[in-house]
């Protein structure tokens, strides 16, 4: 049979951030998906932008579900039918309200599966542990 072409989709558990804030609730969970050439064409990237516009780049064209609360007890972002379901100034206005550890995390996932968008042996990748495929 054929290879089905279809990008992998992956749930992580963000354990090490659970730890962290002594998270007592459901697990913090994130599910990305593998980039596709279009994702890849979409990020601005010119060799100047500050890295933590470019990981939200590539957080915004992979992330398809992630449980993280804020303050007020409501999703940090909104999704619909596996998909983020915002657009990218909302998605950036959300990101860039996350503490670090928390993007890095995040980005540390996408990474997981997009292993050509960086070098995962950074502590992004140590904040993350894979729970199965979506």
């Amino acid at each position: 049979m054929p290879l089905r072409v279809r990008p992998l989709k992956k749930t992580f558990h963000l354990a090490k951030l659970d730890q962290m804030y002594e998270n007592e609730g459901a697990p913090t969970v994130v599910t990305v998906r593998q980039s596709t050439v279009q994702d890849a064409q979409n990020i601005e990237w010119d060799g100047t932008t500050h890295y933590q516009f470019l990981f939200a780049e590539e957080v915004y064209s992979t992330l398809c579900d992630c449980n993280l609360l804020d303050a007020d007890d409501k999703p940090v972002f909104r999704f619909k039918g596996g998909n983020l379901d915002m657009t990218k100034a909302q998605f950036m206005k959300a990101w860039q309200s996350l503490p670090q550890e928390i993007s890095l995390a995040i980005h540390g996932a996408v990474l997981e599966l997009n292993p050509q968008w960086g070098d995962n042996n950074a502590e992004e990748g140590d904040l993350v542990e894979q729970v199965g495929e979506a």
